[in-house]
């Protein structure tokens, strides 16, 4: 890029950043058309689906087509010696027509005959996007009295990787919106109740875990209520959360990304399971004390339904933090609930 002016760049960069800013393949295809009219100055810009038997497949141009014009491009579309070219060699760069065809070669085509002359359009230069082997992707700009020039291309070529990588991007979003609601389907046939949080927001959430986030005051569009993201009783961010108000337990997984974690909800059981609790190495009797105090149940209340002395339940606590690294009841109690295996599933 040598003819390139400062202005040149500032201009290719607000066309390819407004590029970026589509968001899915409908709005990208509507805007490359005036869009790039206002890089390059042509008579007509358009952006083509060919396949390359000639079958037009899609046309969006600026300024509209005449019918019968729309007519002509429909029929002998794959007479377009750039589309012809693209096809043979898969080099989706900037040409013009004077770059593949001779003077007066053109003449006998239909699609000049018939499209290009009743227009007054002599020239054209055309690049082309990400292509299915047999079709061809492309922007055309088109106009009469004087060819493209070495500037028009360079500006376009260097336009194009950038158009390529927002054209890649929003079939990433879009496969990856097609993914989520593929997910979101099959987990609410499960009744699964799953969730993913991101930055704060809720970014997808099954059926299921939408109604236990309206139990928590969450709607649509809202950041995701302080329960979900601040850190557990033992201070880790993988704790899991016991809500009694909503009945249910909040595990969070994480995804890989510092800013993320899934949210699995489960219904509350009645209380922790004896086998998981002596899996952590607890007594009958401690597992049996911190499952009454995982019910919210006091010293005194818990004395009183084992038939001990509220000294011997605290001499339990005790043994327990020792067992399980923790000091106070919420942190016992959440690493109990983590040493859960077979949970209740939200309903």
């Amino acid at each position: 890029m040598t003819g390139l002016s400062a202005k040149d760049v500032r201009s290719v960069l607000n066309f390819v950043g407004e590029a970026h800013g589509a968001d899915d393949l409908d709005e990208l295809r509507a805007f490359l058309p005036a869009a790039v009219r206002r890089v390059i100055p042509a008579d007509y810009a358009s952006y083509n689906e060919v396949g390359n038997d000639g079958h037009m497949y899609a046309t969006l141009v600026d300024p509209e087509l005449p019918s019968d014009a729309h007519t002509a491009w429909e029929r002998y579309a794959g007479q377009n010696p750039l589309v012809a070219r693209f096809a043979r060699t898969r080099d989706g760069r900037a040409y013009r027509f004077s770059d593949v065809v001779h003077d007066g070669a053109t003449d006998e085509l239909e699609l000049f005959r018939e499209l290009y002359r009743p227009l007054g359009l002599d020239f054209q230069i055309a690049f082309a996007l990400p292509s299915p082997p047999d079709m061809t992707f492309g922007v055309a700009l088109s106009r009469g009295g004087r060819d493209f020039s070495e500037r028009d291309r360079e500006m376009l070529n260097l336009a194009r990787p950038h158009l390529i990588q927002a054209y890649r991007n929003v079939q990433a979003r879009e496969r990856a919106a097609t993914v989520i609601e593929s997910l979101r389907r099959g987990i609410d046939e499960t009744g699964e109740a799953v969730a993913i949080v991101e930055r704060g927001a809720v970014v997808f959430a099954s059926e299921r875990a939408r109604k236990w986030l309206s139990e928590l005051g969450w709607s649509e569009g809202d950041r995701a209520p302080a329960e979900l993201t601040g850190p557990g009783p033992t201070g880790r961010p993988w704790d899991p959360v016991r809500l009694a108000s909503a009945g249910i337990v909040l595990r969070r997984l994480p995804t890989g990304r510092r800013s993320g974690f899934v949210l699995l909800f489960e219904t509350a059981g009645a209380g922790l399971s004896p086998r998981a609790l002596r899996g952590l190495g607890l007594s009958p009797r401690e597992a049996e004390v911190l499952s009454l105090l995982a019910l919210g149940q006091r010293t005194r209340e818990v004395a009183v339904a084992m038939r001990i002395s509220p000294r011997t339940v605290y001499k339990h606590t005790q043994h327990i933090h020792s067992k399980l690294g923790t000091s106070d009841r919420a942190q016992a109690i959440a690493t109990a609930l983590a040493a859960e295996h077979e949970p209740g599933m939200a309903a």
